[in-house]
């Protein structure tokens, strides 16, 4: 039995691409080894690099000794060579690092060593901690060690980013002052919005309708599909169970779908009048019926949906509406980190409810795929999983922590085909259009080595001509670079054919699976965005194709090129290319301009970098100027990945902004002047001086931007609760910006004059949040993990103050050091305490909690 054992362990190891060694069993066990990071101080020795540390703690009977082992963990900044005499660190690739022992290395058993080393940039959250460590000993056997352990950030030397980083760490002091300046104060539910997002038009009437077991749902034959949508939602939800019917019997306790006698400009508009015997839906299309739907569904009360007691009184009302933008959708990025089916219909429900109507699916990237292809299994079997292998032969390179075994968390998985099908399906019920991105030329690493096992395996078998069909890399290819996430090989080589043969088989795949699930298949998202320098220089194809071409014969026309045949795949299949905005710019000598003639052949960009100071403000503008039809995207105000707040124990990234909820309901799509006002370090901005000799949208040229989308990239969402926290409640932000009517403070140059009026709609809509949306959400759609922001509080003199983001939350508290829980002091109104120290917490209606924070009252002398 033991022999056998032996002989498996020879197998695996050899079939990871390992040399098996006999195991050095005098040694620790990588579990036994704990690991502590922390940043001792940013801007160290002056410069934008940061020192900090790695504490390992041996906790066997045997020394870790200087031979033997490597330490593999997952970083995302850059660390500087010769950083301590103990270790060696080397970049491996993206943003997976391992240590190696020197010869002075020594961890004795039971004792503990610090390894101090230098980093380029700053870390000034949890978040950028190093994650997924594992050690891997004798160069082969592969041992996870406990999670790294994160040291406090204590001190402004730790979260200083540079010297001119003027924005503090969110305290609850900082964010009362914040609250305070917005005008947050609690109102009556008769000021509260109707529902989210805010109607063009509605005013109550007189009386009201109930809604039970004996109302009738009469629709006309086109709208049956919503129809039977609404009756379903009605007992699932509200255990209100409303036959459906085409023929109308009676006009009381009834709900009447039907199309409108009058004619709409916007097709998604929708009537909805309810009286005390009827609900009447009136619509031009199925989406404007679908849209009244969702409306009345949101009309009603929270405490219903909570309740569930088979009845429901609705306020009598009348109400026109209809949406800004054509285009009101959100993007998901299941590469980085993947997310199950079920999240994704959560969302798509969630979406649907407030009137988002396009998926933006980011399948594949650098570190993961994440669909079934039919034909080219070796995209999942090998690109959807990262592990320890470092030929790469079973799964990808660890990323963003995943550590060194495959399936054991969100690093790896896929979706199947029947898994697509259903999404679709779902989706197309809801009347939301799901638009894959297949990421090229750039951000294609997943793919890239899947197509060179499938190569190697083939090649091996001797066949030639077969393993180099569906080939994404130059074989010869000597150009160095590195990607902005660190990868040495993440772009295909665009002149080589097999790279576009890859392609067409994957949109025909695609196609093959819109059509099963009996949808159509409108627009491909190309990707196309952060290609880095250096690529292609020293491709042998591609210098080969410069020197024989006399359209492109330089290597920066490669990506003009590469578009232009992506584009011609798509059109044999009736589809829309769509990308991020750099399919449509060309370099100049001082930046970008659009390339005129994508416009005419319909290509949509999706428009992200515009961060403030960064000299890209303008690029949507520019492209809607020249008539492409573009989405906004704005890493500025649509980024929900980014991290809410500036405070170490929030979750997310930072650099192009932290966004929370305001920051999507503030965004002024045709003047993003009007929606900036500090920039990434917290120093005010000019935005009319920052945009001096930059072009603004022209007025007739408003209606090229038709639509706006907000981005949930996944290096951090590593669960579904934490999918569920960054993108919530911003997405309802989202939702009321791209389906409300522009504002009138959106309008508004002057700063002073626009917050007046900003401060007071938001103040509704806050108190909306927290009074009607965030309970719905509490029971809806499987119950969200949505966000519970923190108290903002302040103790001066005894006297404790406290506000929440969105009134309607509770604020509970404690004066004895312990931890609120829901049964805690409720806080209603400022009071004295007889206390030091106080300790607070958020609570939702079903007793989620927030983040704890404490005051301390500040010494009079």
């Amino acid at each position: 039995m033991m022999k056998t054992n032996i002989l498996l362990v020879i197998m695996v190891l050899t079939l990871a691409g390992c040399t098996y060694k006999t195991a050095d069993t005098n040694r620790p066990k990588g579990s036994e080894i704990e690991v502590t990071w922390r940043n001792i101080e940013t801007m160290y020795k002056g410069k934008e690099q940061f020192l900090s540390e790695f504490e390992f703690k041996n906790k066997s009977k045997f020394d870790l000794k200087n031979k033997g082992w490597a330490f593999y963990f997952n970083t995302i900044r850059t660390i500087l060579p010769e950083s301590n005499e103990l270790v060696q660190f080397e970049h491996v690739n993206g943003d997976l690092y391992r240590m190696l022992p020197t010869e002075k290395f020594l961890l004795s058993a039971s004792q503990t060593i610090k390894i101090t080393f230098v980093s380029e940039a700053w870390v000034i959250s949890k978040t950028d901690a190093p994650a997924g460590g594992f050690f891997v000993f004798d160069g082969s056997i592969a041992e996870n060690c406990p999670e790294i352990k994160v040291g406090n950030f204590d001190s402004e030397k730790q979260t200083q980013r540079k010297a001119n980083d003027i924005m503090p760490v969110v305290t609850p002091e900082v964010r009362y002052k914040r609250l305070a300046e917005y005008g947050i104060t609690n109102l009556p539910e008769s000021e509260l919005l109707p529902l989210i997002p805010k109607p063009v038009s509605f005013k109550y009437t007189n009386g009201n309708f109930i809604l039970d077991k004996n109302t009738v749902i009469v629709a006309e034959k086109e709208f049956l599909s919503e129809a039977h949508f609404l009756s379903q939602k009605l007992k699932d939800e509200l255990n209100i169970l409303c036959l459906v019917s085409e023929k109308q019997t009676t006009n009381e306790n009834v709900i009447l779908i039907g199309k409108s006698t009058e004619s709409f400009e916007n097709q998604e508009t929708y009537k909805l009048s309810i009286s005390q015997k009827s609900i009447k839906i009136l619509a031009q299309t199925p989406q404007g019926a679908f849209n009244g739907i969702s409306s009345l569904r949101a009309l009603i009360s929270a405490n219903f949906y909570i309740e569930k007691k088979g009845k429901v009184e609705l306020k009598a009302l009348e109400i026109l509406d209809y949406p800004q933008f054509e285009y009101r959708g959100m993007h998901l990025d299941i590469a980085r980190n993947f997310q199950p089916k079920e999240s994704v219909l959560k969302l798509l429900d969630a979406m649907a409810f407030y009137k988002l109507n396009k998926l933006h699916l980011h399948f594949c990237d650098d570190e993961g795929w994440r669909i079934e292809i039919n034909g080219l299994p070796e995209l999942t079997a090998i690109g959807s999983k990262r592990a320890f292998s470092l030929d790469e032969k079973q799964a990808l390179l660890p990323s963003f922590g995943s550590g060194a075994f495959a399936g054991e968390n969100s690093g790896s998985g896929f979706y199947t085909r029947a898994e697509f099908v259903e999404i679709l399906r779902f989706a197309a019920e809801r009347h939301i259009e799901i638009i894959p991105e297949i990421d090229f030329p750039g951000h294609a690493r997943a793919a890239i080595v899947s197509m060179r096992n499938r190569y190697e395996n083939l090649l091996a078998q001797g066949k030639k001509q077969e393993a180099e069909k569906y080939l994404l890399h130059d074989l010869n290819d000597q150009s160095a670079y590195k990607s902005v996430q660190g990868w040495k090989d993440n772009v295909v080589c665009v002149a080589q054919e097999s790279v576009y043969t890859f392609l067409e088989h994957i949109v025909s795949e695609f196609a093959k699976m819109y059509k099963e699930a009996d949808v159509e298949f409108k627009t491909v998202h190309t990707g196309g965005d952060e290609v880095p320098k250096g690529v292609w220089e020293k491709s042998p194809v591609c210098n080969n194709f410069l020197k024989n071409n006399t359209n492109y014969t330089k290597t920066s026309d490669l990506s003009k090129y590469f578009i232009t045949r992506y584009n011609q795949i798509l059109q044999k299949y009736n589809l829309k290319t769509a990308g991020w905005e750099e399919i449509a710019l060309e370099k100049t000598e001082n930046g970008f301009k659009p390339i005129s003639e994508f416009a005419s052949k319909g290509f949509v960009p999706y428009v992200w970098n515009n961060v403030w100071n960064g000299g890209m403000e303008d690029i949507a503008y520019q492209l809607a100027n020249k008539d492409f039809p573009v989405v906004l995207c704005n890493v500025t105000n649509l980024y929900f990945d980014l991290a809410y707040e500036k405070n170490p124990e929030e979750p997310g990234y930072y650099w192009g902004a932290f966004i929370d909820t305001r920051a999507a309901y503030e965004f002024t799509p045709y003047d993003v002047r009007n929606c900036s006002y500090t920039d990434l370090f917290g120093n005010k901005i000019d935005p009319y001086k920052m945009f001096e000799g930059k072009e603004l949208l022209q007025t007739d040229k408003q209606k090229n931007i038709i639509g706006i989308q907000g981005q949930l990239w996944s290096e951090n969402t590593k669960s579904p609760q934490m999918f569920d926290y960054m993108l919530f409640p911003k997405l309802l932000a989202l939702a009321e910006r791209a389906w409300t009517q522009p504002t009138e403070w959106s309008k508004i140059g002057n700063t002073e004059k626009r917050l007046t009026l900003l401060n007071k709609d938001w103040n509704i809509f806050a108190n909306t949040l927290g009074n009607t949306e965030l309970k719905r959400l509490d029971v809806l759609f499987g119950s969200i993990n949505y966000r519970i922001a923190p108290p903002a509080a302040k103790l001066e003199n005894g006297l404790l103050s406290a506000l929440s983001e969105f009134p309607g939350l509770e604020i509970r508290y404690t004066l004895d050091g312990s931890e609120p829980n829901s049964k805690s002091a409720l806080y209603t109104f400022p009071i004295k305490v007889d206390s030091k120290i106080v300790k607070l917490k958020c609570f939702s209606q079903n007793a989620r909690e927030s983040r704890c924070e404490e005051l301390n009252e500040k010494s009079e002398n």
